[in-house]
């Protein structure tokens, strides 16, 4: 009797095991994770044996190709949203609307300056010809919405960090210009609430809006007979309120909170005439407002980048008719998308240049071969010292 039962035990529990295996071999391998943002570990190979880490990648790769691996981590997830997990898979859900992530850590002042030490070495060099070297730090959303974290969550230190990353940079090669600063000072909380979406790690075009004011404001290109033209009359607010935000918080929490976010834009009153050109590494080709600009406008689901801008390596947008009769390049990530035509109603020629790209488009090559008059390097200030890195 007892060898039947083990029998009935140990069988069932075989089958699943190997058969839990053959799928997963025989299922094919998927390159990325949507839902996390990241890719995927693929199969091992000669080379890992040759470098003896192939246990540990295998680990990985069978980890993350698991059989309906998305699926599982879905039903986990939903599984701590029931329980009131104080986090969920990293991130504090604010009033089942806020998707909040982890506060940024505190940098110790030598990896600050090494940091500052490496733009204020590049900004050296191509600080020429009376050229103008900015560079502004976008506010995260951890540090401008700080309130809205329970007090179990601790203490953030972007401001602080990239406040002292401000100190270290060389004012005789590039000017600093602190948004992080200025928001945490001049808005209320419920202000600044308006300016970030609920769902994404992105601000809106409200705040963009704001930001690009205050980097108008102290770049001083602006005189007497101008100034007004960054004045609120001049400029209307819409927003998109019948399509679906899929903010990155939300995607990567396999999209189980609301979608109903509206998407707000600010444009000029006067629409310019503007020329778009696209830059895939081979030089500038002439190209679409709607390739570039709110690629996603029209669609049912609307990203971040499809509302605004993509991550697109390098683009420009001409404006004949600017009151600034200047070229300024402007080194991007994320955070810039909602401002390129806020910045092409100023200036003649906007360049914007993405260092992430792959096709070998550094910022070295890019001032060589357009010689812009501003070269204006524009970062978040989660995510800041990753992307100086990349300046080459």
């Amino acid at each position: 009797m007892k060898k039947i039962k083990y029998f009935w035990l140990t069988v069932p529990f075989i089958v699943v095991i190997f058969g839990i295996g053959i799928l997963n071999l025989l299922s094919k391998d998927k390159t990325e994770s949507l839902n996390e943002n990241r890719s995927l570990q693929q199969a091992p190979g000669i080379e890992n044996i040759i470098n003896r880490d192939y246990p540990k990648i295998y680990e990985t790769y069978y980890t993350d190709q698991f059989i309906k691996r998305d699926s599982l981590l879905k039903l986990y997830t939903k599984l701590q949203i029931k329980m009131n997990k104080s986090t969920v898979r990293g991130y504090y859900i604010i009033d089942n609307k806020w998707i909040m992530p982890n506060k940024v850590a505190k940098q110790n002042d030598d990896q600050i300056k090494s940091t500052a030490d490496k733009i204020n070495k590049f900004s050296k060099k191509i600080k020429k010809n009376g050229r103008e070297i900015y560079y502004v730090s976008t506010p995260c959303k951890s540090q401008v919405l700080d309130e809205l974290y329970p007090k179990y969550a601790g203490e953030g230190f972007a401001l602080e960090n990239i406040s002292k990353f401000g100190k270290d940079l060389n004012k005789n090669y590039i000017k600093f210009i602190n948004i992080d600063k200025y928001f945490n000072s001049e808005f209320s909380e419920k202000e600044k609430e308006k300016m970030y979406f609920k769902t994404d790690h992105h601000w809106n075009g409200l705040g963009a809006f704001e930001g690009f004011k205050y980097i108008i404001n102290n770049m001083n290109v602006l005189n007497e007979n101008n100034k007004n033209l960054i004045d609120n009359s001049n400029f209307e607010k819409w927003e998109i309120t019948n399509k679906k935000f899929l903010g990155s918080y939300n995607r990567n929490l396999f999209s189980l909170f609301s979608k109903d976010e509206n998407i707000p834009y600010i444009n000029s009153k006067e629409r310019k005439k503007y020329k778009f050109f696209n830059n895939n590494g081979q030089g500038y080709e002439i190209s679409d407002e709607n390739k570039l600009i709110s690629t996603e406008k029209t669609f049912d689901e609307i990203t971040y980048g499809g509302a605004y801008t993509n991550d697109i390596p390098l683009y420009k947008v001409e404006n004949k008719d600017a009151p600034i009769n200047k070229k300024i390049l402007i080194v991007r990530d994320s955070y810039q998308a909602p401002t390129t035509l806020l910045f092409a109603d100023l200036f003649s020629s906007v360049e914007i240049l993405d260092p992430r790209n792959d096709i070998d488009l550094n910022v070295s090559k890019v001032v060589n071969e357009s010689n812009p008059d501003i070269v204006l390097f524009m970062f978040n200030s989660e995510t800041y010292d990753y992307m100086v890195n990349l300046i080459k």
